[in-house]
């Protein structure tokens, strides 16, 4: 899953990939989040990516901050995601985070 950068509003690049970056970790995040549990490996990235997405460790709010992203507003969404893709529901809004649109308040 892939997240934009475009709501860095800066006329630099170097700032337009800074935001890329760190919206690449949370993408990585996400899809690791979904690994299924085969191989035994998978499952402990796995549950660190479930966990880490929880949005409770000082990193998290450090990459979402980085990102130009509300904290809580990547957790409302992340979960939400997360929930359906794993119960097959049909994504709807939900299909991928760019789709969300650039919240950062």
């Amino acid at each position: 899953m892939e997240l934009p950068a475009t709501a860095y509003n800066g006329e630099d690049d170097q700032g337009v990939a800074c935001v890329s970056l760190f919206r690449a970790v949370l993408d990585r995040a996400l899809d690791d989040a979904l690994l299924t549990d085969s191989p035994p490996a998978h499952k402990a990235i796995k549950e660190r990516a479930v966990r880490w997405l929880e949005g409770t460790s000082s990193d998290y709010y450090f990459i979402c901050q980085m990102a130009m992203l509300n904290p809580k507003w990547v957790k409302e969404q992340s979960d939400a995601y997360l929930t359906a893709r794993r119960t097959g529901v049909e994504l709807g809004k939900y299909e991928r985070i760019e789709n969300f649109g650039d919240e950062t308040g």
